[in-house]
């Protein structure tokens, strides 16, 4: 009896070893496996991280480059209104010369005629 007894409690601390061994490696690769989840998270977040950084650079870049163009297109603008502005001058100051030209031919004409009439035997 006490031989049977003892095997018997052998195979029961045996059986009861084996199923904590068991349960141990069951939760190490549970463990395994919810740190290896937890790492994959982590790198999407690092990497989500850095990806985002790297579009607010991108973004920071085109906004500093299209308020350059911004003010370059300004200073365009200003200088051919500028242009403008003296070619609509000099315009109005060569039709003024023209007219100033033309009365002067005028009187330069009449003043021709009268002097051919004045001397014109009667």
């Amino acid at each position: 009896g006490r031989i049977a007894q003892d095997t018997e409690h052998g195979v029961l601390i045996e059986q009861l070893d084996n199923a904590l061994k068991e349960e141990a490696d069951l939760h190490r690769q549970e463990s395994q496996r919810l740190n290896e989840q937890l790492y994959l998270k982590d790198k999407d977040s690092c990497d989500w991280y850095v990806e985002k950084r790297l579009l607010q650079d991108r973004l920071q870049a085109m906004e500093a480059e299209m308020s350059q163009r911004d003010e370059l297109e300004g200073a365009i603008d200003s200088k051919m209104l500028a242009l403008f502005s003296r070619l609509k001058a000099l315009e109005d100051a060569n039709i003024q010369l023209e007219q100033n030209n033309e009365e002067l031919r005028q009187k330069a004409g009449l003043a021709e005629e009268g002097g051919a009439e004045a001397a014109q035997p009667q």
